[in-house]
């Protein structure tokens, strides 16, 4: 390259085996300048693109990840709250499944007590018995009807203890729908199975528990159900029946006195009645049944054995 005043001369060389060739190019210096100046111009720009693009780039990526994360804390947020609002229900349920405990335990205590005299009376007089007779080859009749943990970690403590409370919650509901206290206090008379006739003529089956009182003497239910028969049924006189749930009914014959209607809702140790001695009875007393599918079991195996049971079973 050669430099003639204001121009810049390029000379490139061709060489062969045969010939040489010489070419010549010249250029005005402004030419150059500006070449050089835009090429420095491009490169600028070029590189302030390139650089403006890789910062769009960081700059969506960096976007990106805060909505993800942004997502995620929201996702967070509403896992939290739906476990605030389970761990309220559980607390609820707690709340009420303890007032239910309560509730069961004060119904099983709520069977009238004899008192002092009745403790210590002879109980003269008070030897009701009767109720249904069936011979003793009798055919059954037939049934009616504090350290931080993650929202699974949370989830899977709340749902371990929801699946506890549902559990005590079954058993609960399950006592309180089982027979379990005494409809009455008194006598022990006629007891479940084969006994002589109150009325003569030979053996009977007796399908329940007899308890005998003075009339006007209040009866409970022994248990949480529904009334599907409060009237007058032959044999049992004035009857209240109550259907407890799968299967289990009890009947209560033999009052003076109903104090429920069909469909009513019972809970255990609610009077439903007053003893007398209405129907098939020699004296003032209840006849109890505990059924199962509407067969007559032994009333004894779902009753408590207290004090004054266990005096009465020594007669």
């Amino acid at each position: 390259m050669a430099r003639e005043g204001k121009y810049f001369s390029f000379v490139i060389t061709n060489t062969d085996a045969s010939r040489s060739r010489l070419r010549r190019f010249t250029f005005h210096r402004n030419w150059i300048f500006a070449l050089a100046g835009f090429a420095v111009c491009l490169l600028s720009v070029v590189s302030f693109g390139f650089y403006g693009m890789t910062q769009r780039a960081l700059q969506q990526q960096t976007a990106v990840k805060n909505e993800q994360l942004q997502k995620e804390q929201e996702q967070k947020e509403k896992q939290f709250n739906e476990l605030n609002s389970r761990i309220k229900a559980v607390e609820e349920q707690s709340h009420r499944i303890a007032t239910m405990a309560a509730t069961a335990n004060a119904n099983s205590q709520a069977a009238p007590q004899p008192t002092n005299s009745d403790a210590n009376h002879n109980h003269a007089g008070m030897n009701g018995a009767g109720g249904p007779g069936w011979p003793l080859d009798w055919d059954k009749p037939a049934a009616n009807s504090d350290d931080e943990v993650t929202p699974e970690e949370l989830a899977q403590k709340v749902a371990l203890l929801e699946k506890k409370l549902r559990d005590y919650e079954t058993i609960i509901t399950q006592h309180a729908i089982r027979p379990s206290i005494w409809p009455a206090t008194g006598r022990l008379t006629d007891f479940f199975g084969g006994r002589r006739n109150p009325f003569g003529g030979g053996g009977e089956f007796h399908p329940g528990q007899d308890i005998a009182n003075a009339t006007g003497t209040p009866i409970i239910a022994t248990a949480n159900g529904k009334v599907i028969y409060a009237n007058w049924q032959s044999g049992y006189g004035r009857l209240v029946e109550i259907d407890h749930g799968n299967g289990i009914t009890t009947r209560y014959g033999h009052m003076s006195k109903l104090e429920v209607t069909e469909g009513q809702e019972i809970t255990r140790g609610q009077i439903i009645g007053l003893l007398g001695s209405t129907g098939r009875s020699t004296g003032p007393h209840v006849h109890y049944e505990v059924r199962i599918n509407n067969e007559p079991v032994n009333p004894l195996d779902y009753l408590p054995r207290e004090a004054w049971v266990e005096e009465e079973l020594k007669k």
